[in-house]
């Protein structure tokens, strides 16, 4: 079957007329002329797809996503408890805050550990090889700040779970304050010790140095 020139395996939708009709091809027509042809060109979605939804009225194909910017796809790589990097993206985790890279924690027979090294550990063992994907919600210096998920689980839920980061309520306003306090009862991450929160932590530091 050829709608007006152009081969087609379905039927000539309404107002469209077979070869030899002397109806002038409408817009729509001469669009998906141009696409089978190769002259025109719509970013990530099928030539022939969008050609035959184009002779068949299908208007809603059009309203295409070229590449949703609120989102971030990739595999990761972890650079500290609550920061990895996305396909050249650098991503802050958001609502939850993990110890610092040198940051150290104390366990209850006072001996110091490396919690902020752990938390990085733990977190890049989680992920591994699997796929991170990401919803932008806002920016912090220069990075991103997202929630994520990992096989359809909350990353910042599950470091908050298991005593690798806290609840930062400045910012997610308690969203994941049921999983510190089920941290700190089981006495996970380092909710077995004790230990300064990341924001005193900083606020520490940032005052010796001046």
């Amino acid at each position: 079957m050829a709608c007006d020139g152009v081969d087609v395996d379905m039927p000539c939708a309404p107002g469209y007329s077979p070869i030899g009709a002397h109806a002038p091809p409408s817009p729509r027509l001469q669009v998906a002329q141009l696409i089978l042809s190769g002259m025109f060109r719509v970013p990530a979605l099928p030539t022939v797809a969008l050609a035959a939804c184009l002779l068949t009225g299908c208007d809603d194909l059009l309203r295409f996503d070229a590449g949703d910017d609120t989102r971030i796809v990739g595999r990761a790589s972890v650079t500290d408890g609550d920061t990895f990097e996305v396909r050249g993206q650098r991503i802050r985790l958001w609502g939850v805050d993990a110890p610092e890279s040198k940051q150290r924690c104390h366990r209850p027979d006072g001996d110091e550990w490396r919690c902020g090294t752990e938390a990085a550990n733990a977190l890049a063992d989680w992920i591994g090889p699997r796929t991170v994907t990401c919803e932008r919600r806002g920016k912090s210096y220069d990075r991103v700040v997202a929630q994520c998920e990992v096989g359809g689980e909350d990353v910042g839920e599950w470091l908050v779970r298991r005593g690798w980061a806290l609840d930062y309520k400045r910012y997610s306003k308690g969203e994941y304050g049921d999983e510190e306090r089920a941290a700190a009862r089981d006495g996970a991450g380092m909710h077995a010790g004790t230990f300064q929160t990341p924001w005193e932590y900083r606020a520490s530091r940032r005052k010796r140095r001046s």
